[in-house]
This record gives C-alpha cells, sequence and structure tokens, in this order.
C-alpha cells in the first residue's frame, strides 16, 4: 500500500454534528437553480465547518482523498479514517504504466476517473458514471473528452448544464484543470441550492463559484463522476456484528464476497475479555514454562472470527522473501478491516488471530488472515499476549497509548508492517517482537522505551528505526539487532549502554549520535557490539568518533 504523507489536520465539529449539518442542508435543498445562484428566495446554505485532512502538497493523490471525502460526506467513514481510506484507494485507482501510455504518459500516478467510477459503484455508491457537457468549450473540457476517447470510456452522460448533474443526494467527483496541463479533482455537492466544492488541496469548502477566486490556476472542465449516495443505514461496505453474533459473520462476509465487494470493515461491538485479566507482568517471559498459563486464555470467539476471515480470502500464497527477511501475502479474495474500537477488551488472547495448532504441519494448510489488512485496537486494550498477530496481513499497526505489556513474539510469517505506537504511551520496554526471521520491517520507537531487550530485533526484517524525540532509551541489550536489515540508525543521547553483538552481521553503514563525543565515549559497550566493518566512525552533535582502533 502506497504511503501519503498528510498536509494539516484542524480540528472539526464532531462526527454527529457533522451528520446534522448535512441532514439540515439536504432538507431545505428541496428544489434546482441555476448553477451556483445565490437567489432572495434561498436560504443561506449552512456552511460546513468540518475541515478534512488535506493531501500532501504538489502530490498526485486528490482523487482518491476526493473519494474518501465523499465517503465521509455521507457518513460511511468518520473522518479520522480519510488519509487510511485515501492511502488505499490510491494504489487502486492511479493510472499504471500501461495505462498512461502515449498520449496520456503524463497522466502517470493521478486517479484515473474509470476506476473512480468503478470502485465506487462496486463498493460505496449506489450509481457512479461519468458525465460531462455537451460541447468541449476550452482546453480542459477538450482534455476530458480527450481522455474518455482515448481510454475507450464508454457510456458517457452528456450534461445541458454541470447542475443538472446534482439532486438532494448526488455528488460528483468533478475533474478539472489545475496550471497549465495537470489534473486535479474535486468532491462538489448540492446545499441549499447552491453547489460547493470540497478541495483536497487543502480540506477546506468553497462555493464552486468562487473556487477560481480562491484558487486562479483553477479551470472548471465540467465534467466528472456522478455519484448518488447510499441512503443512512444501507452502507454495503461496514457490517457491524455482536460479540454474540460472530457465528453469523462468515455467512455474511460470504455474501458481500458474493455480491462483488473486495473490501469491508468489520466492527465488532459488545466484546469483553473472555476471561479475568492476570497480572502479566508476573509472568517470566523468558521462560517458556511461565507461558503455559497463557494457553488458558485462547478465545473461541477469536477462533471463529478468524474461520470467517479466512474463508473470504479466496487463493493465497505465503512465499518467504530470502532478501528481505519478510513474507510475501497474496490473496484473490476480500481484504478485511477490523475495528475493534467499541469492544472493551484490555488484551488480546494468546494466538488470537493464528490457527496454531496447524501450524505443527508446516505453513502449507494452517489459516492466516493475510486479507486481514487494518485493525483498529480498542483505547481499553492494556496488554498483547504472545502469538497474537502470526501472519496477520497488516501493512501497519499502531498500539494504544494504555498498553504496557507486550509479550515476545507478537509477530510471525507476516509481509512488510510498519510498527508505531500512540501518543501519550508509556510502554518502557521493547521485547523480542517476532519469531525468528519475521516481525516488523520498520518500528517507531516512542519517548517512554527505556529499554529494548536482548536479541529485540535479533534474526528480525527490521529495515528502519526511528526514536521518536525526546527519546529516554537507556540499554540496547545484547544481540538486540543481530544479523537485520538495518541500514541506519540514529541513536538518543540518553543511551547508557550497547550489549554484546548488538550490531554485528547487520547491513548497517551508518550510525549518528545526538549527544556529544564524550557522551558517546561514556556509553558502556559490549564485547563486538558492533560487528560491522561497513561502518568506521560514529557522527556525533560535535563531531566524528573513529571506531578504528
Amino acid at each position: 500500500m502506497m504511503k501519503i504523507n498528510v498536509g494539516h489536520k484542524v480540528t472539526a465539529l464532531t462526527s454527529a454534528a457533522a451528520a446534522f449539518v448535512l441532514a439540515a442542508s439536504l432538507l431545505f435543498g428541496l428544489t434546482s437553480c441555476d448553477n451556483d445562484s445565490d437567489s432572495d428566495s434561498e436560504p443561506e446554505p449552512v456552511a460546513d465547518t468540518t475541515v478534512y485532512t488535506a493531501q500532501e502538497d504538489d502530490s498526485s493523490t486528490c482523487g482518491a482523498y476526493a473519494m474518501a471525502y465523499f465517503l465521509t460526506r455521507t457518513g460511511q467513514i468518520a473522518e479520522s479514517d480519510i488519509e487510511k481510506t485515501a492511502n488505499r484507494f490510491y494504489s487502486e485507482v492511479q493510472f499504471t504504466e500501461q495505462k498512461a501510455s502515449g498520449d496520456y504518459e503524463s497522466l502517470k500516478g493521478y486517479s484515473n476517473p474509470v476506476l473512480i467510477a468503478s470502485k465506487l459503484k462496486t463498493t460505496w455508491a449506489e450509481s457512479a458514471s461519468l458525465k460531462m457537457l455537451d460541447t468541449a468549450s476550452t482546453e480542459a473540457e477538450e482534455l476530458l473528452a480527450g481522455l474518455a476517447t482515448g481510454l475507450g470510456i464508454t457510456g458517457i452522460t452528456s450534461l445541458t448544464s454541470f447542475d443538472q448533474g446534482f439532486s438532494d443526494s448526488n455528488y460528483c467527483i468533478e475533474i478539472i484543470k489545475s496550471g497549465s496541463s495537470s489534473l486535479h479533482y474535486l468532491l462538489t455537492y448540492k446545499k441549499s441550492g447552491v453547489l460547493f466544492s470540497r478541495d483536497p488541496a487543502d480540506g477546506k469548502e468553497y462555493k464552486r463559484s468562487e473556487i477560481q477566486t480562491a484558487h486562479p490556476k483553477y479551470e472548471f472542465c465540467n465534467g466528472g463522476v456522478f455519484l448518488k449516495a447510499y441512503a443512512a443505514g444501507t452502507i454495503p461496505s461496514l457490517i457491524t456484528v455482536k460479540a454474540s453474533e460472530l457465528a453469523t459473520l462468515q455467512t455474511t462476509l460470504e455474501a458481500k464476497k458474493e455480491a462483488g465487494f473486495d473490501f469491508v470493515t468489520v466492527k465488532i461491538t459488545d466484546m469483553a475479555d473472555a476471561k479475568e485479566a492476570m497480572d502479566w507482568t508476573t509472568l517470566d517471559i523468558t521462560d517458556e514454562d511461565s507461558l503455559i498459563p497463557l494457553m488458558e486464555y485462547s478465545d473461541k470467539r477469536f477462533s471463529t472470527l478468524l474461520e470467517a476471515i479466512c474463508a473470504v480470502q479466496g487463493e493465497t500464497t505465503k512465499e518467504p522473501n530470502i532478501k528481505t527477511g519478510y513474507y510475501d501475502f497474496t490473496f484473490s479474495g476480500m481484504a478485511i478491516s477490523l475495528d475493534l474500537s467499541e469492544t472493551t477488551l484490555t488484551y488480546l488472547p494468546f494466538a488470537a488471530f493464528c490457527d496454531l495448532n496447524a501450524l505443527e504441519e508446516g505453513l502449507k494448510n494452517v489459516k492466516m488472515p493475510v486479507n486481514l489488512v487494518e485493525l483498529t485496537l480498542p483505547q481499553t486494550l492494556t496488554a498483547l499476549l504472545s502469538e497474537t498477530f502470526l501472519g496477520v496481513g497488516l501493512s501497519d499497526i499502531t498500539i494504544p497509548k494504555n498498553v504496557t505489556v507486550m509479550m515476545d513474539q507478537l509477530f510471525g510469517f507476516n509481509s512488510k508492517l510498519t510498527m508505531r505506537f500512540e501518543e501519550g504511551t508509556e510502554i518502557t520496554t521493547i521485547n523480542v517482537l517476532g519469531v525468528e526471521w519475521s516481525g516488523p520491517t520498520e518500528i517507531i520507537i516512542p519517548p517512554s522505551v527505556k529499554t529494548i531487550t536482548d536479541e529485540a530485533f535479533g534474526k528480525s526484517p527490521l529495515q528502519t528505526i526511528i526514536f521518536e524525540e525526546g527519546s529516554q532509551l537507556e540499554i540496547i541489550g545484547k544481540e538486540a539487532f543481530y544479523g537485520s536489515n538495518l541500514e541506519e540508525i540514529a541513536l538518543p543521547a540518553s543511551l547508557k549502554s550497547i550489549g554484546d553483538s548488538a550490531f554485528e552481521a547487520t547491513e548497517l553503514t551508518a550510525i549518528t549520535f545526538a549527544g556529544t563525543k564524550e557522551q558517546w565515549n561514556a556509553i558502556t559497550k559490549g564485547d563486538n557490539w558492533l560487528g560491522n566493518e561497513d561502518v568506521s566512525i560514529v557522527t556525533c552533535s560535535d563531531g566524528e568518533v573513529s571506531l578504528i582502533d
């Protein structure tokens, strides 16, 4: 999945307030009027003061963000999910090398209106079609017409006026021209008889008649993908299920897959701990015998959930990537986003998403939720037990701030994975996160962490580790990064000791240290702590320290 940096976020209305604003606009916008008319007979439309996440400056992600804005305005995703949804959409609707060749070479990387229409029609909207004015009167409109012709788009509906395409429940992902040649997308909609546009470039709402004043480089094409939103409560891509009804989930997911959906969000409500939590800090996670009690914390509800998710993943591959160390997962079925945010779970049970017993027979027949591509954890969570995420197809996971215990071997057989922590976390120790040759490929360490334990990332595919500003890290244990794919590291000034063979057999080529040369020399270093001839100096805040005897 392609990552997109965000521009900025501004405090917005609550989702309930935003829904009220939308309902009010639909209630009063009963009739059509001349394009952008502000007739005295029409009430002044209620301003939508929500400011959505904006795309990165000078990026080509506006089409994906416009789609995400549509889902937000129609109540199908939360504002907090815009970036995540846009990331996924962008990877699915951009012009590819093959579809942007020849006359359309310059459009490589832009969102393809054909794919946008198709994606929305089969997942989020009741209907989707490409529409444009009868006569191309500007260079921008000619570009749109040529785009449609060149790509063989069929079923184009012509409009007498752009306003003709709108009723109270209609939206348009509008294609406009920005600057000398580039395309840009806006989400356009009607409130109280007036057309408004939401611009992904800054996340702001403009009257369509005034947007060119704010952005002189914009030139309207007067066409785009017109959408009719589903009525509230009939969103096909969101499945809400009570914990007591998980037995029905597989049938529901299979029906969605049969209907052509390739991505759904499953939100589970009213799920509490199956067994009263123990004091996890009393377990010696370095002693296998002491971990036997964890077996009692398996949860049949998660087994049922695993069965349902795996039932719709289609054909899968689970191939180890020898070069990188992580597994390459593919699946032909439906992707799942699992939302546990409304549960009250305080721990995720032992081997929550893993068919652990089958592992004894090898990977071939093990049920692994490689199609579980997104996971939202509850704020009530305080502990993650061993072997929780074996074989889960996540590419990104955020650990809630109340989690203070993360046991060994959380990850295994996973695809490329970025791990981060919610702001405000108080976790102090990073243990061994993966089984051998698997685990996160990138991790962002919060300021609260003081210790990286022995072998924490040893023999793992870790490529990148980032210490957040204000890091309190003091200890890097023995073989903490031994044999990993780590290429460079920037260590915090708080560091006091580095264990034996901590960086031995890595791909390390550069070390920087936030402290001074004197502070670096004061650090206790174990035998063969570096073990890497490719690094000869450490760059400190006041100069370099040679590592050559």
